[in-house]
């Protein structure tokens, strides 16, 4: 409600200087903001790719909100200016008048800073997760190339085996067959590279024994688990009347039923081969030492 006076008129000149100082203040205070968020949108949109989708789209519509707020600044000062021109061509203002207009633009300077804060925490928001991205890309990256290295080094041991088949003469079998058991070499005979006549290379615990004679070899036997290994024999010249022997102890141990012959926990797994004295194989593991 309106004061009645009966006086002349009051000049408000000196009081529109303040406003006008005030209200100054806070448009370049807000300015200063939007330099500020402008150049930390600019270092965020110069960051390496991570989440890069993501972060331009968060960044695109901060610099939308900046330039919106600053259109409304703009008008602003242009409804200032004219507020303004028209306080200067008035020669008497009432001190309501004056009062309202000074809550409203606080009012809308309260606004704007809120708005200033609101656009802040998405840029950090943003660039938080762009760390994060930035991390985990790393991460994968580590993992990558500790997997490449491992890549490579089965490549080059693989190389390795191949120079070694390559230059490898004698039949090679697999130390360990399908079903689990070891394979293990029995030699009966001469050969002119070996002291021994009778001799077993054992697949499971990659040792080379040599024996006195076949009672020796089949007490080696008896001490093995019979379920956990396959016997070959190579019988070389000089080593039949041993591989006899050899054979009847094998035989002995498979057990027989009404309905056919049965596995039993004793029963031994064997095959056999007639080779020349200078014949031998080679088993995997002895491939991989060699």
């Amino acid at each position: 409600m309106r004061r009645k006076s009966g006086g002349p008129g009051v000049s408000f000149f000196a009081f529109q200087d303040i406003i006008t100082a005030v209200v100054g203040i806070f448009i370049l205070i807000t300015l200063i903001m939007i330099l500020e968020l402008l150049e930390k949108v600019e270092a965020a949109s110069r960051t390496p790719a991570g989440d890069a989708a993501a972060i331009m789209r968060v960044i695109d519509q901060t610099r939308a909100d900046a330039d919106a707020i600053e259109a409304e600044l703009q008008q602003m000062r242009q409804r200032q200016q004219k507020e303004n021109q028209a306080i200067a061509m008035s020669s008497t203002v009432t001190e309501e008048v004056l009062l309202e207009r000074i809550e409203k633009q606080q009012s809308r300077n309260e606004q704007l800073t809120s708005q200033l804060a609101a656009v802040e925490r998405q840029i950090e928001d943003a660039e938080s997760r762009y760390q994060s991205a930035r991390l985990q890309a790393e991460a994968a990256m580590r993992k990558i190339e500790a997997e490449n290295r491992q890549v490579q080094s089965t490549l080059a041991d693989f190389k390795a085996r191949t120079q070694r088949l390559a230059g490898n003469d004698s039949p090679l079998y697999n130390d360990r067959l399908r079903d689990g058991r070891a394979l293990v070499i029995v030699r009966l005979g001469e050969h002119p590279s070996r002291s021994a006549r009778l001799s077993m290379r054992e697949g499971d615990r990659e040792v080379n024994r040599a024996f006195v004679d076949v009672e020796d070899l089949i007490r080696a036997i008896k001490q093995r688990d019979a379920q956990k290994s396959h016997y070959l024999v190579l019988v070389a010249p000089g080593g039949a009347e041993d591989f006899q022997t050899l054979r009847e102890y094998f035989d002995s141990t498979q057990g027989s039923s009404l309905f056919g012959s049965r596995n039993l926990s004793t029963s031994i797994r064997y095959g056999f081969d007639v080779i020349g004295s200078d014949a031998d194989i080679q088993l995997l593991f002895e491939l991989d030492q060699g």
